[in-house]
């Protein structure tokens, strides 16, 4: 093992460490407010929570809700600890993506600079570590740690396989993301988001950059992202149109095309099949909240035991019409006198309040006050001297300047996770 692969293993192994004891110091003891309670009943339970449901989250629930009670005894406690699990081994996979995005530019390797991507990789995944919002959903029962997990560990897989993307068997890196997307789609829809960062990074690997070509990535790209997503109900309603029988047949004829793809060397339509099959097969936890609703647990949220309440139950139907419009969605909404225009209550309401606060939250710091009114929420920067953002700023320009093409695609990453979803939302 050469000296610089000891270096990374140790920097990240301490972040790891480090951060999963902190985590358990401040883990909640029991249960939390809001969804937590209901995530924890419903693991130890394996019943049916709201609308559309986290069915691989509550079956590895379910699986600590089994430790003994001479090592945890309260329940709720085992839960929370899936939570700091995956907080802590989310900072493991980001520490590593740092390191391999440092590496890409940094092409100095003796004395000082030997140390440079292993200090900055530690620093910034503490830095993420311990923000405010990512520190709060490690220490709870809730469906966020483990999907961040998902998105981490599909972030330094697609490094990898940029690494050996010229190398023979490279296909399985690719393959793995496929599966991890579907297994996280059984936890929360977030992962997807991390799609078009993807195809940005084998696209550069891949395909000439020119503007016709980037065009393409932005089609192909959006529309396989938005195929993806759409799976998580077109499934359900190709078992309501064709019955079992009818998607067995269906199953059949997608794996002969994909054996012939195989055998005649079609390599990009078999990776492609595959990777779908994939996710299907990850997205197949789905089945146990079918199955649990047909036995009535306790806590059936919308009952979804039939194939169309379960396409509703998967569309989250209960919550209402998802409007397009931001003029009705201003008229309508509960906060929407509060604003004079429908593009006052986008950008005051849905992008400062609902985006740009949180993130201050996180980067800023939070008012000091020990006001318990909807006031005490407001950003306050002054609270860390600006520093972390200033800093934050500094490197991305740096990022940019030395390797513009990653930096992109991180962008892509962090556009699509923020104010991207809060522009499709259209909250209310």
């Amino acid at each position: 093992m050469n000296d610089q692969k000891m270096l990374t293993r140790a920097f990240a192994v301490f972040s790891f460490l480090f951060s999963l004891v902190i985590y358990t110091m401040t883990m909640a003891p029991t249960v939390s407010f809001w969804d937590c309670g209901e995530f924890i009943a419903c693991s130890y339970r394996l019943a049916v929570p709201h609308p559309p449901g986290a069915p691989l989250y509550l079956l590895v629930g379910r699986v600590f809700t089994l430790i003994p009670d001479f090592l945890i005894e309260d329940i709720a406690k085992r839960v929370n600890l899936i939570s700091v699990l995956s907080s802590a081994f989310t900072i493991l996979f980001l520490h590593l993506t740092i390191v391999h995005l440092i590496r890409e530019y940094l092409k100095e390797t003796d004395g000082f600079f030997r140390y440079v991507p292993h200090v900055s990789a530690t620093i910034g995944a503490l830095c993420f570590a311990f923000s405010h919002s990512f520190w709060f959903n490690a220490v709870e029962a809730e469906v966020y740690a483990p999907s961040m997990l998902f998105t981490s560990l599909s972030v330094w897989l697609i490094f990898k396989w940029s690494e050996i993307s010229e190398e023979a068997g490279n296909e399985k890196y690719l393959l793995l993301i496929a599966y991890l997307v579907g297994l996280a789609i059984g936890v929360h829809l977030l992962n997807i988001l991390t799609l078009p960062m993807i195809f940005m990074i084998i696209y550069y690997k891949r395909f000439e950059i020119n503007a016709t070509s980037f065009f393409l990535l932005v089609l192909v790209g959006g529309a396989i992202t938005g195929f993806v997503y759409e799976m998580v109900v077109l499934i359900p309603e190709a078992i309501e149109i064709f019955d079992f029988g009818g998607l067995l047949v269906i199953l059949l004829i997608s794996l002969m095309i994909l054996g012939f793809a195989i055998r005649n060397g079609h390599k990009v339509l078999s990776i492609a099949l595959t990777c779908i099959l994939l996710i299907t097969v990850g997205y197949s936890s789905y089945m146990m909240i079918y199955i649990r609703s047909g036995l009535d647990p306790n806590i059936d949220e919308n009952d979804p035991e039939t194939v169309e309440a379960f396409i509703s139950y998967l569309k989250r139907e209960q919550y209402g019409e998802h409007h397009l419009s931001r003029t009705k969605q201003w008229k309508d909404s509960p906060n929407g006198n509060n604003y004079s225009s429908a593009f006052e209550f986008f950008w005051k309401y849905q992008v400062y309040e609902m985006y740009v606060r949180y993130f201050l939250w996180n980067f800023g710091g939070i008012e000091d006050t020990q006001d318990f009114s909807r006031e005490r929420k407001r950003a306050d920067p002054w609270q860390l001297w600006w520093l972390p953002l200033i800093i934050g700023m500094l490197g991305i320009s740096h990022h940019f300047q030395r390797d513009w093409k990653h930096g992109l695609a991180i962008f892509a990453l962090f556009f699509m996770t923020g104010l991207a979803i809060i522009i499709y939302l259209n909250q209310p």
